[in-house]
């Protein structure tokens, strides 16, 4: 439960994002701007960036607490621990379905989500290699599992298949329920980007060998099955439907409505299928060249 301290934390974020938006004068703004960089800078905030994550209508509000989430699980993510990273990423996503899904996030606010959420998942991966790597070493065996990644492509795979209702054809319009295929999309394309090392966020303190690691099992557990659904199931009952829509000649509010959501599921699925294309997929025949081009561009540690 929130205590008094926390909402009127949330209530001072608030009006310091409403002063940068519309304060007349520079000084109020500075003000603002340096309690927000503040903020930012708090040591493990995440309690109550999750409590106005919640709660908050302001958008911007909103974009700070995920912005100041971000920043601080970069800064301190090799600490915090796999089940804290998972309990964090649970809650991202839950507040993902409560309120992009019902509205009362903006696309942006959204999208930011799924980047944090990308993000975590990236660190949670990171954190298991880790374990995994100190357990073979104990044990003197090699360790083959990979759940993180599996939780990965099947939560992301239940996302989809809860969506596919709103695609198929006949189907009555169902705006929520064409958010699960949205947000499956645009959760894979940000994964998908995070573990290839150009795009990757979570790189400060590891090595390049645990982004291979991780990068190779993402490819493995996760990539195919995520590219699979989308060819196979996604995008033939995204066209069909949006066949059957233009062939029916309807221009009703629910038409345009199934329209206009039938669109953003072309337009994030296309944008995956872009970030597939650009994905740096594994060389089994020369595996020390993938090592060595991110060696080579990379500033974490080798």
């Amino acid at each position: 439960m929130a205590s008094a301290r926390d909402n009127e934390m949330v209530q001072q974020i608030e009006q310091a994002c409403l002063a940068m938006e519309r304060a007349a004068d520079a000084g109020t703004r500075d003000a603002a701007d340096a309690f927000l960089q503040t903020f930012r800078a708090t040591s493990r905030p995440y309690a109550l960036c999750t409590f106005l994550l919640q709660g908050s209508f302001v958008s911007h509000a909103q974009f700070s607490a995920l912005d100041t989430i971000k920043i601080a699980v970069q800064r301190e993510g090799r600490v915090l621990g796999g089940a804290f990273l998972e309990e964090l990423k649970n809650t991202l996503l839950n507040c993902l379905v409560t309120r992009a899904g019902t509205g009362t996030w903006t696309k942006l606010i959204m999208n930011e989500c799924v980047h944090v959420v990308a993000i975590l998942y990236k660190m949670i991966c990171l954190d298991e290699d880790e374990v995994r790597l100190k357990a073979e070493k104990q044990q003197h065996k090699k360790f083959d599992e990979r759940p993180a990644f599996i939780a990965m492509a099947n939560y992301v795979a239940s996302l989809l298949q809860r969506g596919q209702a709103a695609v198929q054809p006949g189907a009555p319009s169902a705006p929520s329920a064409m958010f699960f295929s949205i947000l499956a999309l645009e959760l894979s394309k940000a994964l998908t980007a995070e573990f290839t090392q150009g795009t990757a966020h979570s790189n400060a303190g590891v090595s390049v060998s645990m982004h291979i690691r991780c990068h190779a099992a993402f490819e493995q557990h996760v990539l195919l099955n995520l590219a699979t659904l989308v060819l196979t199931q996604c995008l033939p009952a995204t066209l069909q439907s949006l066949t059957a829509l233009s062939s029916s000649g309807a221009s009703s509010a629910s038409s345009s409505s199934s329209l206009i959501d039938l669109l953003h599921v072309l337009h994030s699925l296309l944008d995956f299928l872009d970030n597939l294309l650009q994905f740096e997929f594994s060389d089994e025949k020369h595996p020390e060249r993938l090592a060595m081009k991110w060696a080579l561009g990379s500033t974490a540690s080798v």
